[in-house]
């Protein structure tokens, strides 16, 4: 009987414990919004960023199928549309 209670003690303690450090991360951060926006890309510069022309990237943006063969981070080499 004495190890339920030091058990139901222990809980209490780190429910209490849990319940007043999230209350103290509520005041201290809870209000702040570090958040940056980033603006919406536009498709001239997503075009140049991969080096392919608007057309292309409209069709990509537009397809439901594509298969993309890329180098490094930013150079498509060649795509492909397919239709079902």
């Amino acid at each position: 009987m004495l190890l339920l209670r030091n058990i139901g003690f222990i809980a209490l303690a780190i429910f209490t414990g849990l319940r007043l450090w999230g209350y103290y991360n509520y005041r201290v951060f809870g209000r702040l919004n570090r958040r940056r926006h980033v603006p919406q890309a536009d498709p001239n510069s997503m075009a140049e960023q991969f080096g392919i022309t608007i057309d292309e990237l409209q069709a990509l943006q537009k397809a439901e199928i594509t298969r993309v063969s890329i180098r490094g981070p930013h150079d498509i080499l060649e795509f492909q549309i397919e239709k079902d």
